[in-house]
């Protein structure tokens, strides 16, 4: 039974490093063999939660998924195009190949109509992190991220430049924590960004399409 258990434990463990960010290199490459003009590019979002140990039922199903992996939100001519990438481990922790998973037609009617100018202005925008001021002394701090906080990982991709990567964890996109009694003086900055916009965007529609990837 002990070895069992340990067996299970070892089996989530490894699960919790099981989705790092998928290379730009084979973003990239996809992009390229699909674009068919100079209007086209790619916003990808990588998501890792490090610390997120899934939930499995007694027969050993997950019954709990969350949105971890690299999903890659396409504009093709006049189309619009989600794909969900991930890295799968072959015989060892160590070697891994991309697996490419459906990818998934958007409607047109959602509000994803950037031009290439709006995309490359995120060349210029950055996430900052929580900083705070502490009134009684007079001095400016950094809260640090949580073990199980999200981190997240964007890259801005159009034909005629290199990609643009960005990471910030939740913490930069919140007013306010519940356990600090300071607001984050970098939220209003942060949220008026176009890298926040397209990140909210982009989340929102990778959860709309989680089940696509599971069936």
């Amino acid at each position: 039974m002990r070895r069992l258990l340990f067996i299970i434990f070892l089996f989530q463990s490894l699960d919790l490093f099981a989705q790092p960010s998928v290379p730009d290199e084979q973003i990239d490459s996809l992009f390229k063999s699909l674009h068919r003009s100079d209007s086209d590019w790619v916003i990808s979002l990588s998501i890792q939660q490090a610390g997120t140990i899934p939930i499995y039922d007694s027969l050993g199903n997950r019954i709990y998924e969350s949105p971890q992996g690299t999903f890659v939100l396409f504009k093709i001519g006049q189309g619009y195009f989600l794909q969900k990438l991930w890295n799968e481990y072959l015989d060892n922790p160590f070697r891994s190949k991309v697996v490419f998973g459906k990818r998934i037609k958007i409607d047109n009617s959602l509000n994803f109509k950037y031009t290439v100018d709006s995309v490359l202005v995120s060349d210029k925008e950055w996430i900052y992190p929580y900083v705070y001021k502490e009134d009684s002394v007079g001095v400016y701090n950094v809260q640090e991220p949580a073990d199980h906080e999200p981190y997240y990982g964007m890259y801005f991709k159009v034909m005629q430049k290199d990609g643009q990567r960005k990471f910030f964890t939740e913490t930069c996109l919140n007013e306010a924590e519940f356990f600090m009694p300071y607001k984050n003086l970098n939220y209003l900055h942060n949220t008026q960004t176009f890298t926040y916009r397209s990140f909210c965007q982009l989340l929102r529609l990778v959860k709309e399409n989680m089940k696509a990837w599971s069936e």
